[in-house]
């Protein structure tokens, strides 16, 4: 469509012009357009404005008056209410409003969406996620209009650009640019009015073709029918002694046809080949990768045919081989001579021999078990590994077989690869595109009875699906966490390209889909008690609540009551699949704020769901010996006992001042403590692009920054400046290589005590490191047992007067550091804030000060409204961050 005015060719069914804003005219309005709208035409709207303007200003100019009577009576200015000074401060500034004009929206029948031209996609330089510039994804209850749409995207500046009707999703493009950050903020406002569902950043999942999560789902299933080819890594790990003499040539040929069948079946495949003998007898390079020329990898049948036909058979001692040494080159590391795998290729090996196995290996593995454990904890994604044997020695290699998901086959029978004909064909089916643990199949047509495609499940995208059981007290109080506290762990994750549906009950929304759970839930409450279960307890509450079904998907959490006990969370395991948190404790307390609650909520449910997924106090955990090291101050994690309710920043611009609930995304220097350089610093890399980190320091604290004894802090905020010193010890420069235990280590008798241990402090980037799978969660069979917990290993975690205090203390840690007050979290959408300042108000003011700040909203909307209708000009806050925590 041609707009009149500037000739600007528009997409079909535009009611507005992308160039000049002019209202566009059609006869007939395409069934996928946009929405009205509701917008004047120039000279219509030139003409409205000038009767009504002033009449806005003088609303506005009237309230903001009625605003100044009220804080003079209420004490300000030194009059009564306890003799402090109030000072308000609604300082917006200004700035013109960006145009529209170079934003290029396509329908694309294809996807049935409304996209964005490239030009518009943006990069987050923190997290590299890709984003549609300046655009939410807006999706409203059922009965909300247009005109309430409209109205709400007007009071940001924003307008509507695109609706997807069959999700009720309206596209919002603001004015102004906004980075992902910024974006947020607005969501947080948005989402609180109440005919909105759901606002989420227009994230860009697959840059290619889609744009956002609704885009992403509609085009999962019409990739599904074209037929898909992802990448699989097979290595055959082959035994290679003089008594595999009778075997070999029929493994040769059964291998080549096992092969050929893979390559008929369109799976874009790579196969190696690692031999093994004894390292007793025939010495430690017996066990070698086989090469294709220069490369490991073998990219078509006949080419590891070739390779398969130059193996000869030697050499031996006594009957056990040496398998463990070679399966330990599946699990190291590339530059330690072990495989190159593909990151994004599922990965199977095969292992082929006639005897059984001794122990001996150059990787340091006790036994069979610990070697299951690194095949299926191997970067974040299992080995599959299966065995060609002799039928006497099945329960030999049974567990590794078992433990990792793959199939025993005789290796006597002329025609074994037809017993791994089911194995390629869970090749196929176990196929993981995003690397999430659940398999491409399962996402796409379901198992056991889940429709995991119609939770939102999307090959592309990471999920992490996660049941909430909760109690009931006997005052009818539930225990379940709210609907925000979850968002702030849902968007945590969405901002690292991650999504974590949590099925809190048939009324809570799923947030990736914008939907209630209804009858897809399968939330329960359970049966109440006081205190902390024990692992038996423990185990049979998540049998009777977790259905065989959900096993291998879903994590479990419960929500109970232990507030008259000590720890305020548990997880089973590193890298595992349930946990429990107390929110007894902060729902019980009425010497808190509601947005303190929903801070420590939210920060101890993600940090023990943290666990599950391979975190440790002190990153990554996945082995035996897990870090659990506390007060690391390069390690920036609510993982870390310095953050366990967020991590504290403030810009160097002071555009923000807050706690961000986050894993660690930045991996900095070590800090070696027996020699800690003052002018390296934290952040020598720069790797945190001055995003204005605060961490502290201290000496011989019981916990972060705070004195048990003299309820004083002796621990020291210090910023996080990338490129800069540290002045450690405070004398006043960053020239000196001092020695100072920071952090205490964590060992099977417990965490040690300050000045005992001076070790190494790695950092660790957690978001990279996450482990999908867990427990039963993508396991290839069903475990219908009582789940094992077993929480002997796990660390000690905080009490809840720890965290009570922990938190209430932060504000003037941060405030301290930064010379910013921290305003709580705000309750209801706001344009601009009003911040009050100064001790002068009565103990049982609350209410007064909400009228203050409501008064103080509809004045500055009013005067938004006058500004924006005269001049298309919109409000920029004093911070970002008193826009999402104003009072």
């Amino acid at each position: 469509m041609k707009c009149p005015h500037c000739q600007q060719e528009n997409f079909d069914g535009a009611t507005i012009c992308l160039n000049c804003g002019a209202a566009l005219v059609a006869d007939d309005v395409s069934q996928h357009s946009t929405v009205t709208t509701g917008k004047d035409s120039p000279e219509e709207s030139k003409a409205g404005a000038s009767k009504q303007t002033w009449l806005y200003a003088a609303i506005g100019l009237l309230l903001a008056l009625v605003i100044i009577g009220v804080l003079i009576a209420s004490g300000g200015g030194g009059g009564g209410g306890g003799g402090g000074s109030t000072e308000t401060s609604g300082t917006a500034s200004v700035e013109s409003s960006e145009t529209t004009a170079s934003r290029q929206v396509v329908y694309d029948e294809t996807l049935s969406f409304y996209r964005s031209a490239p030009e518009n996609i943006k990069t987050d330089p923190d997290t590299g996620i890709q984003y549609i510039d300046n655009e939410l994804l807006i999706t409203v209850k059922e009965g909300t209009t247009r005109e309430e749409v409209e109205k709400l995207a007007a009071q940001y500046d924003g307008e509507i650009v695109g609706y997807q009707e069959a999700l009720e999703q309206y596209r919002v493009l603001f004015a102004a640019h906004y980075n992902l950050d910024e974006l947020g903020q607005i969501i947080e406002m948005i989402a609180t009015n109440s005919a909105i569902d759901y606002a989420e950043e227009n994230l860009v999942l697959n840059s290619a073709i889609s744009e956002s999560e609704s885009t992403s789902r509609l085009y999962s299933a019409a990739k599904s029918s074209v037929g898909v080819s992802n990448p699989v890594d097979l290595v055959f790990v082959i035994d290679t002694t003089g008594s595999m003499g009778d075997e070999i040539n029929n493994v040769k040929s059964n291998l080549a046809s096992f092969m050929r069948y893979l390559g008929d079946r369109g799976i874009s495949l790579r196969v190696g080949f690692i031999e093994y003998r004894d390292i007793t007898a025939d010495g430690e390079d017996s066990t070698k990768p086989l090469f294709n020329g220069d490369t490991f990898w073998h990219s078509s049948a006949e080419e590891g045919i070739e390779t398969l036909d130059s193996i000869v058979v030697d050499g031996g001692g006594d009957d056990p081989e040496t398998v463990l040494d070679a399966l330990g080159i599946l699990q190291s590391e590339p530059d330690s001579e072990g495989i190159p795998w593909n990151v994004r290729a599922s990965k199977f090996a095969i292992v082929l021999t006639d005897a059984g196995y001794k122990t001996e290996n150059n990787f340091e593995i006790s036994d069979m078990d610990e070697m299951v454990d690194a095949l299926t904890l191997h970067a974040n994604q299992k080995i599959t590994t299966s065995v060609v044997t002799t039928t006497e020695l099945y329960d030999t290699y049974r567990p590794l077989a078992d433990g990792t998901g793959g199939i025993l086959a005789d290796i006597n029978a002329s025609d074994f690869w037809e017993s791994l004909l089911s194995f390629a064909d869970s090749i196929i089916e176990m196929v993981d595109t995003d690397l999430d643990g659940l398999p491409d199949e399962w996402e796409l047509n379901g198992i056991a009875g889940l429709s995991l495609k119609e939770m939102g499940a999307d090959i592309n995208v990471k999920d992490v699906f996660l049941e909430v059981d909760y109690m009931v007290d006997g005052l009818g109080r539930s225990l379940a966490p709210t609907q925000r506290q979850l968002r702030m762990v849902y968007e945590a994750f969405k901002k690292h390209g991650i999504n974590l549906h949590i099925d809190a009950g048939s009324d809570s929304i799923d947030f990736v889909t914008g939907k209630k759970w209804g009858g897809l839930s399968e939330s329960n409450t359970v049966a109440y008690f006081e205190g902390e279960p024990s692992d038996v307890e423990w185990g049979e509450l998540v049998k009777n609540n977790l259905s065989e079904s959900r096993q291998r998907v879903f994590r479990h959490a419960l929500m109970l009551d232990n507030s008259s006990g000590k720890t305020m969370g548990l997880a089973n395991g590193n890298v595992s699949q349930y946990f429990w948190v107390s929110t007894a404790h902060f729902i019980y307390d009425k010497d808190i704020s509601s947005s303190v609650r929903d801070r420590a909520i939210s920060a101890t449910f993600m940090h023990e769901l943290g666990h599950t997924l391979g975190l440790g106090h002190g990153g990554r955990s996945i082995d035996d010996n897990p870090d659990h090291t506390l007060y690391k101050p390069n390690y920036l994690s609510i993982m870390n006992y310095l953050f366990l309710s967020g991590i504290p920043y403030s810009s160097k611009l002071g555009e923000s001042t807050g706690f961000l609930l986050d894993y660690s995304s930045y991996e900095m220097p070590p800090l070696v403590e027996k020699k800690l350089s003052e002018t390296e610093g934290i952040d020598l890399d720069n790797v945190t692009e001055s995003r204005g980190f605060i961490t502290q320091i201290s000496k011989n604290r019981k916990w972060p920054g705070y004195d048990e004894k003299t309820k004083t802090y002796n621990g020291k905020p210090i910023w996080i400046l990338p490129g800069h010193g540290v002045d450690y010890n405070g004398d006043g420069d960053t020239e000196d290589v001092i020695k100072m235990d920071l952090g205490r280590e964590w060992t099977s008798g417990g965490y040690t005590a300050y000045g005992k241990v001076f070790s190494v402090l790695e950092s660790h980037n957690d978001w990279n490191n996450l482990v999908f799978v867990g427990g039963s969660v993508g396991a290839s069979a069903e475990i219908l047992s009582t789940p094992e917990i077993d929480t002997a290993s796990m660390p000690e975690e905080p009490t809840y007067k720890e965290m009570k205090q922990l938190i209430q203390n932060e504000e003037k840690i941060i405030s301290e550091a930064t010379g910013r007050e921290i305003a709580p979290e705000a309750e209801t959408s706001m344009v601009a804030t009003v911040v009050v300042t100064g001790g002068g108000m009565a103990d049982d003011s609350t209410g007064l000060l909400l009228l203050v700040a409501a008064i103080g909203i509809c004045a500055v909307i009013g005067i938004y409204a006058a500004t924006k209708r005269s001049g298309r000009t919109h409000f920029k806050n004093d911070t970002a961050e008193e826009v999402k925590e104003g009072l």
